[in-house]
């Protein structure tokens, strides 16, 4: 259950998402397995619903057995049962007058000069590392998507990863872009999406925002 982390872990692009529910208190763990799959026994009972065990996060159904590749509550549950959970929180950087705002309840949207989409989400590693969150993204986008590009780039002396790659939406292709930084086992995303003609120039207004005025 433990192995083939980084192959499999299933992350949708994580500026799509956000956390709906508080998950439950912890519990210590005695696993136990069968043809079916895995559960928790609690005494003479078993885990049901959301469970802590070992400072990450699983899902088991009305029998008892562990959830794994799906989405709860709007967490994503990867191969090995460990729910990767979006949060929204303060954006860290200062947003230009002339960005509009949108009504999104999912994460903080704007409208870049009417053209390209920004949004920006934070997520928790649960404990993961950097590289296996980044391998989960782009296994994530590449199976859904498309094949994603992957640089190293530097913003306001905070190193970032930058996952670019493209999409179709309402049978246009459009091109995206997912800055991430991670720290404290936070990972903040900063996305733009547009067509791919006005892609560039969301891009570099996105990168100027963080080069002045990122704060993490």
């Amino acid at each position: 259950m433990k192995s083939n982390l980084v192959k499999k872990i299933m992350v949708l692009t994580i500026t799509v998402t956000t956390l709906l529910t508080t998950l439950p208190i912890g519990a210590s763990a005695s696993w136990k397995q069968d043809s079916k799959g895995w559960w928790n026994t609690e005494g003479n009972s078993y885990s049901v619903g959301w469970k802590q065990i070992d400072s990450k996060w699983y899902y088991f159904d009305q029998s008892g057995y562990m959830s794994h590749n799906t989405i709860i509550d709007e967490y994503y549950i990867n191969s090995n049962g460990i729910a990767v959970a979006t949060t929204k929180g303060h954006i860290p950087i200062k947003i230009p007058s002339n960005w509009i705002q949108l009504d999104n309840k999912k994460a903080v949207a704007y409208v870049i000069d009417g053209k390209s989409d920004f949004i920006y989400d934070t997520t928790d590693t649960f404990g993961g590392s950097e590289g296996t969150f980044i391998n989960g993204m782009k296994y994530g986008i590449t199976k859904g998507l498309s094949e994603v590009e992957v640089s190293e780039k530097n913003y306001n002396g905070k190193n970032a990863t930058c996952l670019e790659y493209t999409l179709t939406t309402n049978s246009k292709i459009r091109k995206a872009c997912d800055i991430l930084f991670f720290k404290n086992n936070k990972v903040y995303c900063f996305n733009v999406t547009s067509s791919i003609q006005d892609f560039n120039d969301g891009k570099q207004q996105l990168e100027d925002m963080l080069n002045l005025s990122l704060v993490l």
